[in-house]
This record gives C-alpha cells, sequence and structure tokens, in this order.
C-alpha cells in the first residue's frame, strides 16, 4: 500500500515518511488488532479530533490530522459491518460522460459513509483530505484483511 495504511501508523506519520522521508519509529508502528481498537475509539469521540474545538497540528500539542483520519477509518469500518457489500466499492465515487456531462455511476462509499456518521462526524468529513479519505478506506480495509484500493490523492 502506497499510503502506508498497512503500517500501523498514524496518518500524520505516514505523510511524514511519504513527503519528508522522516523515519517511523517502532513504537509507532501497532498491529491490526490495535489499530482497529485505535479507529474505533475515535469513531465514537468525534469531539476529540478538535482539541477545544480548533484543528490542531502535532506542534501545537495535538494531532488533528491523524486523529481525523484514524474517525474516517472507524466509519469506514463501522459501515462495512452494517453494509459488507460496501467492501467491493471504490474508494472514489466513478463517472462517465453522457451527452457532455459528468453522471455518477455505482455506489457513493464517501457519501453513504459521510451519511452513515451523521451530524457528529461531519466536520470531520468536510475537513478531509483526498489521501485521507483514501488512506482511511484503505486502514479499514486492512484490519478487515482485505487488499488495498488505490489512494485517490493525485499525483504528480
Amino acid at each position: 500500500m502506497s499510503d502506508g495504511a498497512n503500517l500501523g501508523v498514524s496518518a500524520s506519520v505516514a505523510l511524514g515518511k511519504i513527503l519528508g522521508g522522516k523515519n517511523i519509529p517502532e513504537d509507532e508502528i501497532k498491529t491490526k488488532e490495535q489499530v482497529r481498537d485505535r479507529i474505533t475509539a475515535q469513531f465514537a469521540d468525534p469531539a476529540s479530533v478538535y482539541p477545544n474545538g480548533e484543528w490542531l497540528k502535532e506542534s501545537e500539542g495535538g494531532d488533528s490530522y491523524g486523529r481525523g483520519a484514524d474517525y474516517l477509518a472507524g466509519a469506514v469500518l463501522a459501515y462495512f459491518t452494517e453494509h459488507p457489500e460496501a467492501r467491493g466499492w471504490l474508494t472514489n465515487r466513478r463517472y462517465e460522460t453522457v451527452d457532455g456531462k459528468y453522471v455518477p455511476v455505482g455506489p457513493d462509499l464517501y457519501g453513504e459513509v459521510k451519511v452513515f456518521a451523521g451530524e457528529a462526524g461531519r466536520r470531520v468529513f468536510e475537513d478531509c483530505t483526498g489521501f485521507m479519505w483514501g488512506r482511511a478506506v484503505n486502514t479499514a480495509r486492512w484490519v478487515s484483511d482485505l487488499p488495498p484500493n488505490p489512494n485517490p490523492t493525485p499525483r504528480s
């Protein structure tokens, strides 16, 4: 997995490795079971993504990016549990051109999980990046023993 979801580290740590070449400390690497527990707990506590109501970086005493990605992964995992058919869906919605217009085709995992998560998770979904969403889906897939989907983050 290119997004590091199978490493058992937070999205923040994975992004530091991918973009900055930072080493991943061994104590940051978790098992599937530990990651499952972490993302399930985060999904149960969306408010902790935003300490004091703010988006905080690790350098500011928080990790809203990592917690947000864990919340999304927990939401996807919970959705997979209630809707097993969704395990076969693509991370991103597909579109076809019909009469010069883009028309959505097939299921919309992001839209369905956002509705499933409800109002409590609205801000996390609105603040998430393409990398966070793709990695969240792959984290949920990894802890469910499923193969990864391509991460929708644009690549140059």
